[in-house]
């Protein structure tokens, strides 16, 4: 999975709270925007494309079938 959406925010976010002292908060941050952004990739692959990947795979076996 490709998280290079997820990366700018996540670094923004670390370095206010770094900047601001609270470098607690911003492994917490860093952690929960991580952890959900892996998340939201599963549940869109599960969703979207591997219902696809299956119809075409049907469609594929329909038409090389003798």
């Amino acid at each position: 999975m490709i998280f290079w959406y997820s990366l700018p925010v996540t670094i923004l976010f670390a370095i206010f709270f770094l900047q601001s002292g609270d470098w607690e908060w911003a492994l917490i941050v860093a952690a929960v925007m991580g952890t959900s952004s892996y998340l939201s990739i599963k549940w869109e692959v599960n969703r979207c494309y591997l219902p696809q990947i299956d119809s075409l795979k049907a469609l594929r076996a329909k038409l090389v079938a003798p």
